[in-house]
C-alpha cells in the first residue's frame, strides 16, 4: 500500500549526512523506513533524539527519493527547508526523522518550482499502465490506470494527469492534476500554449504543434510559463480532426 503520509512515526537516523551540514542524503534501516512515506516528494523534520524540535535544534528538509540497500533505505534530501527557511543543523545519528506537513507543502502553486523535473500543485496517486517519466501526460483507461496519451484517437486522448517523476508500469506513482512543472530539457516559446501529442511514448507526450491529422485530437494541457517550466491545466473540450 502506498504511503502519503504517516503519523507519529519519528524512527533514528542510522546513517548521517556527510558533510553533516550539507549533505545531501542520509539512511534510516529499512524496518524503520516502513514507518515513512515512500511517495517523494515529501517534506520532513530532523530532530534531535529526546528533544522537541525548535528552529534551534531542527531543520526541515524535503525528501525526494528513496531506494533501499543492503538493509538500509538512503534518502536523498534537500536540506534547509520551511517557511521560513530552517537552518541546517549538524545533523548525527543521534537524530531523528519524521513526515511533517510543512507549510510548503500545502496547496501553494508555485510557479518557479526549484528544482529540475520538479513540481508545484494538486496532486494525486495513480497506478501506471506502462513504464512513464517525468512530464509524461495520461489518461485513465477503462482498467483504471494511468496510460500515456496519444492524440491519433480520441480514445487514447482526454490527458488529465501528468508524471511527477519515474514510475515503473503497473506501481502506484505521484501525478500532478494542476500546477506547475519545470524540466530543464523542455524549450517552450513563453507564453504559447501546449499541446498533447501523437507519438504515444514516454517522454514525447507535450509539443507546441497542435496535432492536424485526420482523426487526430487537440487538447490544450497547459501553457508555457518560462523555456524551461509550464503552467499544467488539461482542459476537457478537445477538437477531433475530422
Amino acid at each position: 500500500m502506498t504511503r502519503v503520509h504517516t503519523d507519529l512515526s519519528a524512527v533514528p537516523i542510522s546513517v548521517a549526512p556527510s558533510p553533516a551540514t550539507s549533505g545531501t542524503s542520509l539512511g534510516v534501516t529499512d524496518a524503520n523506513a516502513a514507518y515513512l512515506p515512500d511517495t517523494y516528494p515529501y517534506w520532513a523534520v530532523l530532530v534531535p533524539t529526546g528533544e522537541s524540535p525548535t528552529r534551534a535544534n531542527s531543520e526541515v528538509v524535503k525528501v525526494t527519493a528513496g531506494s533501499s540497500s543492503d538493509g538500509t533505505t538512503t534518502l536523498t534530501i534537500v536540506r534547509a527547508q520551511g517557511i521560513p527557511a530552517t537552518t541546517a543543523q549538524s545533523v548525527t545519528t543521534s537524530f531523528d526523522i519524521y513526515d511533517a506537513n510543512s507549510a510548503e507543502a500545502q496547496l501553494f502553486l508555485n510557479s518557479i518550482p526549484t528544482l529540475d523535473h520538479s513540481a508545484s500543485g494538486l496532486t494525486c496517486i495513480l497506478n501506471a499502465n506502462e513504464n512513464q517519466a517525468f512530464g509524461d501526460v495520461c489518461y485513465i483507461d477503462s482498467d483504471g490506470q494511468a496510460h500515456l496519451i496519444d492524440a491519433d484517437a480520441i480514445a487514447s486522448m482526454t490527458g488529465l494527469f501528468m508524471a511527477t517523476a519515474t514510475i515503473n508500469a503497473d506501481a502506484d506513482g505521484l501525478y500532478l492534476a494542476l500546477g506547475f512543472a519545470r524540466d530543464d530539457t523542455w524549450n517552450w516559446t513563453v507564453g504559447g500554449l501546449i499541446y498533447g501529442t501523437v507519438t504515444g511514448t514516454s517522454g514525447n507526450t507535450l509539443s507546441q504543434t497542435a496535432p492536424t491529422g485526420t482523426d487526430d485530437v487537440v487538447q490544450i494541457v497547459g501553457i508555457a510559463t518560462h523555456a524551461d517550466r509550464m503552467f499544467f491545466n488539461p482542459q476537457l473540450g478537445q477538437v477531433e480532426h475530422a
